[in-house]
Parts: C-alpha cells; structure tokens; sequence
C-alpha cells in the first residue's frame, strides 16, 4: 500500500515538474490537430498561452494539414520540428507522439542536449575568437595611431626646419631684386622672380602643413571673441585682393553694415575666407569676378565665395574637403597647391560648429558656402531683403538670383576643377 502511494506520490510530483518546471514541450492536441492544455515551458515561448491554436501554427514552414496519424508510427523515432518563439528566433525540438484517450495526443518535445553542448561550445569558440580578433584589432589601431602621430610630428619638423632656408632664400632674392635691378639683364630678373615666387608657393605649402598637423594632432585651439563682421570681412579678405589684383582678378565683398557680431577666433577664420579666395584665384582668369557675401537665417550667418569656373561635377563634390584629394583636371597655369586648403576649411569650421559646404553644377561656376553659428539673437535686415534663410538650398537660389556683373553677361567660364 505503502508502495502504491509512493509511486503515485512520484507519479505527481514529475507531473508538476514537466508541466511548471522542466524546459520540454508538452501538450495535448485533439483529434483535429488544436492544442487543449500546454506546459508553463510551451507557454514562455510562445509569449503566452496557445491553447486553442492549432499545433501546425506553431510550427516554422509548416504547411501541410496536420495528420496526427503520420506521427505514429510504430517505431519510437523522433521528429524535428522548428518551434516559433516569441522573440522571433525558432527554437529546435525533438518530439515524440503518444495517443490518449479519446483520440487525444500527448506531445512531448525535448532539445538534443549534445545539440544544445555543440552550439555552446562553438559560441564560446566563437566569443574566444571575436576576443582574439578584439585584441588583435586594438593593438593595430594603436600601432596606426602611433604612426600617424609620428606622420603628423614629422609634418611639422619638416616644415619648421625648411621654413629657416626658405626664409633666406626669399630675403635674397628680395635683396637681389631691388639692389641690383639695373645690374641684372631682362632674363636674369625673370630668373630671379621664378625664385620669389617658388619661395612663396613653398612657404604656403608649408604653412598648410604645418597647419594640418597640429590639427590632426587634435590641438587646434580656438580663442573666440565678439567680433564685427564689416571690417573683419574687410581686412580679412586683403591678402586675397593683393594677389587676384596682381591677376587681374576682381574680388566683390558685400558685407551688411548693420555692425552684426560673429563669436569667431578671427584669424583662423580669415584663413577659411582665404583659403577658399585662394581656391577660387587658383581657377580663375584675368577679368573674372568672385563674390563674397553674407547672409543670415534665425540660427546662422552664412558667408558664401560664388567664382565663375567651369562648375564641379557631384561625384567630386563629395571629395572636396578630404585632404590632399587632387581631382582629375588642373589649376589654370599649372599652379600647385598642398591638397589642405579645403580639408583646413573644413576643420577650422567644425571646430567653430559651422558647417561647410559646395554646390554647383558643370559649367556654371562654384559657390562655397560657410554656416556659422549666430550669436546676435535679432537677424538683421537690409542684406536679404528682410528674408530669412532658412536652409542652405534658399541661399543658393538667392545667390542664382544676383547677376555677377549688372552691366553684362559673365564670360564663358575657363576655370577647372578646384582642388
């Protein structure tokens, strides 16, 4: 007796257990292939209770009526089937069938353990190698790190160390030239303005390199200050002037004068207005006109630098601001550059929280345009006509809007792609 209430207390006990505890599946199913009662396991994955659902729903690429019959068979084999899981993963499950009372079926799913020991152990192979591959990728960023530190370092030696004979060279042949004018013949003066301006272009280079090192060194500092956009405009724009009048290149500044604030370090931003006058002398030809403006939304002031070259196609526009990028045509007169002026645009700007952009179109000219961040909360009047620009497609139809020259037509335009 003793015995008999033993077993069945063993009896109840493993019931308990499959139907609240144990990770199996199991369910009884109805003639018709609907689920009638499932096991707490069942319903945490599906998300929830499946009674009165079909078994066949409940299975992955399932798609033939259910037919318990096929499932049992004689044999106690097996069968396979992809259970859907409520996060979306199916889960694998060996089931056998076994027939109840009133054509009921007991279902009983169980993974394959040495399946389930298999898939773990290569996971943890896995995570070892991602681990392995971890380190391995870290110490090759800082190895690349390290490089380019020493790329950036050996910038600004090498320039350091050749600006003192460059600057000796360039005193020279100043000296020459004005000492000893009528003692040099007509070739001889030639030869010696080749050495000016050789000097000239390669402390330029030198300073863009200079530059970039430090910025790619992550040093750049700035040293803002409330700053009245009309004469700083208008000083900062002189360098460009000197050299496009030497060209016969005519630089039109249409700054407001309405005494409007920019919170701006002023020199490294008269180097972004010089490098992109710079940029546009490079493609330019005697009788050309660049533009400078200024206009303002809410939130930004927006200075824009309009050349007539021959325009950008969008594939290079993208590549514009990348450093030392040299697209495929050429400086008019073969003038040579660092590849930097842009991508120190592009930095020094983002470095003031503006942004930079370019747009144009094949042989109608380029126009550069810098965004900066507004300080003054009152947007002026006057320079757009009281419109606010809200966005930067805005600006440049109003830019389209204004006629290069009032009195003519532009020239065709003969420039090339900038660098």
């Amino acid at each position: 007796m003793k015995t008999l209430q033993t077993n069945r207390q063993i009896d109840r006990l493993l019931i308990d257990y499959v139907m609240c505890e144990a990770a199996v599946i199991a369910l009884v199913i109805n003639a018709s292939g609907k689920i009638e009662q499932t096991n707490a396991h069942m319903d945490r994955l599906a998300g929830g209770s499946v009674v009165g659902r079909s078994f066949a729903a409940q299975i992955i690429d399932f798609h033939d009526t259910f037919d318990i019959d096929k499932y049992l068979p004689a044999s106690e084999r097996p069968f396979l089937f992809n259970i859907k899981t409520h996060h979306g993963l199916p889960q694998t499950y060996y089931f056998h069938f076994h027939r109840l009372l009133d054509d009921k079926i007991l279902a009983i799913g169980q993974q394959d353990a040495g399946e389930t020991e298999n898939m773990r152990s290569t996971l943890v192979g896995l995570n070892n190698e991602l681990n392995n591959l971890t380190r391995q990728l870290q110490k090759k960023t800082a190895a690349l790190e390290r490089l380019d530190a020493q790329k950036n370092q050996f910038f600004g030696i090498a320039a350091h160390d050749i600006r003192q004979p460059l600057s000796v060279i360039k005193m020279f042949s100043e000296f020459l030239d004005t000492e000893t004018t009528e003692q040099l013949s007509s070739s001889h003066r030639e030869f010696l303005g080749y050495i000016r301006k050789s000097a000239l272009l390669m402390e330029d280079i030198l300073n863009d390199f200079l530059d970039f090192s430090v910025f790619e060194a992550g040093q750049l500092t700035l040293h803002k200050s409330p700053t009245d956009i009309t004469p700083w405009l208008a000083q900062a724009v002189l360098p460009s002037s000197m050299l496009a009048s030497q060209k016969g290149v005519e630089i039109v500044v249409t700054p407001p004068n309405d005494g409007s604030l920019l919170f701006i370090d002023t020199s490294k931003m008269a180097q972004v207005v010089n490098n992109l006058l710079g940029n546009a002398l490079k493609f330019s030809h005697s009788g050309d006109r660049i533009v400078v403006e200024l206009f303002f939304s809410d939130t930004e002031i927006v200075l824009s630098v309009q050349d007539q070259g021959p325009g950008i196609s969008r594939e290079n526009q993208q590549r514009l601001f990348e450093p030392f990028v040299r697209l495929h045509a050429a400086p008019r007169l073969s003038e040579k550059s660092s590849g930097l002026g842009l991508a120190i645009v592009k930095k020094i700007v983002t470095a003031h929280g503006g942004r930079v952009w370019v747009e144009s179109e094949p042989g109608q000219g380029a126009t550069f345009f810098v965004a900066l961040p507004r300080t003054d909360p009152a947007t002026p009047a006057g320079n757009v006509n009281k419109d606010r620009l809200t966005n930067k497609n805005q600006v440049s139809t109003l830019l389209r809007k204004k006629a290069i020259d009032n009195s003519q037509e532009p020239p065709a335009p003969k420039s090339v792609l900038p660098q």
